[in-house]
């Protein structure tokens, strides 16, 4: 309970005895939990990386037709060729 209240400090909050009540009933679960999966015994497992069997899944590269930097900026207000300059706005 002392945690819970170290908890309500740090996170500037206030709760009810009854909401104290019910997270450290869903503490307890949880470590519970954790406890009944330290029981398993896995050392002859080897550690997974992902439940899918699936391995390096890309895409084809293809080369696209692209537009050229010049008809890009050609569209720009601005006359350089370089990069598109817009109105400064703060």
């Amino acid at each position: 309970m002392d945690d819970i209240r170290k908890y309500e400090v740090l996170n500037k909050i206030e709760l009810s005895e009854e909401e104290r009540n019910w997270i450290e009933l869903q503490v307890d679960s949880l470590f519970c939990s954790f406890d009944k999966l330290s029981e398993i015994d896995t050392n002859n497992i080897e550690p997974l990386m992902s439940v899918l069997e699936l391995s390096n899944i890309m895409r084809e590269d293809k080369v696209l037709q692209t537009i050229s930097r010049e008809t890009l900026l050609s569209n720009a207000h601005t006359n350089n060729p370089q990069y598109f300059e817009i109105p400064r706005i703060l």
